[in-house]
């Protein structure tokens, strides 16, 4: 493994963890058995490091999401399977990990959050549209307009709304996403999104957990 990917990918398992402000450069030279100055010449500072983390971690995590949408059935099916995958990952990363971020590390903060490589609004217009193909998707709606709204208030603030609401495992898909998808259907989509909603709050029934409550 290059020594570069060796440090970013332990830096990440620390910054998880612990959050990105207690983890120091010396704790991480410590974790890796090496010197400060090593990971000095791989990186200019702690700045470039967490920028490097966020946006490696980002596109990861938009990589495997495109993979489940194209591996599923119908695209009812693959947006849960999303859902489910980002959900999982947020609940994995202490709060502190983005809260840090976007307090003291600005810039990479809008470097996953503002428009740009990471957020391109792609994986939304592939739902849509995908969605509109399978005769899911009404045919008349605007596929740019329902992208932008998904990509801004259903996969990425519903951590905000859960923290907001007081909402537990199962709410924001049973009362916002699925709502929200039954409105943009046809009739067989319809159909097929209160079968995946049946199937998807049962599994959730069945974990009975709380979602963790913080704002990202």
């Amino acid at each position: 493994m290059p020594l570069r990917r060796k440090i970013l990918d332990r830096a990440h398992e620390l910054f998880v963890q612990e959050g990105i402000r207690n983890v120091t450069m010396d704790e991480l030279a410590h974790s890796l058995g090496m010197s400060k100055r090593t990971i000095y010449e791989q990186f200019s500072d702690k700045r470039e490091l967490v920028m490097e983390d966020a946006v490696s971690f980002a596109l990861a995590i938009k990589q495997e999401s495109e993979r489940l949408l194209r591996s599923s059935e119908n695209v009812v099916q693959g947006m849960t399977r999303v859902v489910q995958y980002i959900k999982g990952m947020i609940q994995a990363v202490t709060p502190n990990y983005f809260a840090d971020m976007r307090k003291f590390y600005p810039s990479a903060y809008e470097s996953i959050a503002g428009k740009g490589k990471v957020r391109n609004f792609s994986l939304t217009n592939e739902m849509v549209s995908r969605g509109v193909e399978e005769g899911i998707f009404r045919n008349d709606i605007n596929i740019p307009l329902v992208s932008f709204f998904m990509n801004n208030t259903l996969l990425d603030n519903h951590a905000e709304m859960r923290e907001i609401a007081g909402l537990k495992f199962g709410d924001y898909e049973k009362d916002v996403l699925f709502t929200y998808l039954l409105g943009l259907s046809t009739e067989k989509g319809r159909r097929l999104i209160k079968e995946e909603q049946a199937k998807y709050l049962e599994s959730m029934t069945r974990l009975g957990a709380e979602v963790p409550r913080f704002k990202l």
